[in-house]
């Protein structure tokens, strides 16, 4: 269990930075748009389009430890945004498209309606809006 953490972690901390550096790099070429979410967002979806292939199936083409250390570590710190749309895509392939949908609507309007909760009550019992506009 250890050596399954190890790997998780020291992919999780080459994946945050991979994260900053491209965001970093996003925002500087596009100021104006959230770019460096953005950024890596698309690429992570890419990646893990890519990797998921050598892990699947009942003789995958790499180890168990390169998958933690690759999709679990490094795309887990990098997005997790690549892994909510492979597992959608999943769905969609199956021909799970009501699963496909509901996990869309349900991640992205769930979400959005809790950092709306999360920033409101935090706003109202601690004052901490940090000046942001909204109602």
């Amino acid at each position: 269990m250890l050596t399954k953490i190890t790997l998780i972690a020291i992919g999780g901390g080459f994946g945050a930075v991979a994260r900053f550096l491209l965001a970093a790099w996003a925002i500087r070429m596009w100021p104006n748009f959230p770019s460096g979410t953005l950024a890596v967002n698309l690429l992570g979806c890419l990646l893990i389009g890519i990797a998921m292939p050598f892990f699947a199936g009942h003789e995958p083409r790499f180890r168990e430890e390169w998958r933690l250390l690759l999709i679990i570590g490094f795309l887990g710190a990098f997005t997790t945004f690549s892994t909510f749309a492979y597992e959608t895509f999943v769905e969609g392939d199956a021909g799970q498209f009501g699963k496909a949908l509901a996990n869309i609507g349900i991640s992205v309007v769930g979400g959005l309606t809790l950092v709306w909760i999360g920033y409101r009550l935090t706003d109202r019992l601690l004052g901490m809006s940090g000046g942001l506009s909204g109602g």
